[in-house]
């Protein structure tokens, strides 16, 4: 596995002074029900991604905890733009994670980032309360989802959750514009990433997926 450290990066999405990583794909689960639609397969920055995969850019992953110390107190970091975390067939590699939970502690970092890493039932639990473990202030793991339900049922049990829905996406803007207010199932209501529909806004100046806590709302993403 190769991972790559981008210090300050130009992905609009991001946004201005956002650090990011670039895993190779062999860390994502074999099973990601993504792969075929991966945003981290389009445009640069599967360009990037590739070299990356195949070792021309990047190194180990003590190299890019290594770089992670390097970055600036409080910067912002988005971890794993395109690939996932860091796993011995398909278990999380939780020494590895407590690292990486290390350094972002250690230089007061807001990191965050999304895993297919919850789907296999053969490593599900052990998987979970490796997130669950490292989730905090300064590096939120969201659990990234295709149904929107479940994303809600895993945010009341105390996960940080992500759903990509275009439909739903586009009723929550709605929800918005016409009613003021989120669209909610149960006690869950879902937030449409604001990048994806409002001008000026990007990760840097939103900050909803790096924050961890039990009434935060499911993120929405509209397919890329």
């Amino acid at each position: 596995m190769n991972y790559h450290l981008t210090v300050s990066s130009s992905n609009k999405k991001l946004g201005k002074g956002v650090a990011a990583t670039t895993h190779s794909w062999d860390t994502c689960p074999n099973d990601c029900p993504m792969a075929s639609k991966c945003y981290g397969k389009r445009a640069f920055q599967r360009m990037h991604a590739k070299k990356v995969d195949e070792g021309s850019r990047g190194g180990d992953w003590f190299n890019l905890i290594n770089k992670i110390n390097g970055l600036k107190d409080k910067q912002k970091l988005r971890v794993s733009v395109s690939g996932d975390l860091p796993h011995q067939d398909g278990a999380l590699d939780v020494g590895k994670l407590r690292m990486l939970q290390h350094v972002c502690k250690n230089r007061q970092l807001k990191a965050w980032t999304y895993t297919h890493h919850h789907n296999k039932e053969s490593t599900k639990r052990l998987n979970l309360s490796a997130i669950r473990e490292i989730n905090n202030d300064h590096l939120v793991i969201n659990l990234s989802f295709e149904d929107r339900l479940e994303a809600a049922r895993y945010q009341q049990a105390g996960y940080n959750c992500a759903v990509v829905d275009s439909e739903l996406f586009d009723a929550a803007v709605t929800s918005i514009n016409e009613l003021q207010k989120l669209p909610q199932y149960g006690t869950t209501q879902y937030f449409p990433c604001p990048e994806q529909y409002m001008e000026g806004r990007d990760c840097a100046n939103c900050g909803m997926c790096h924050t961890t806590s039990k009434v935060r709302p499911v993120v929405v993403f509209k397919e890329h």
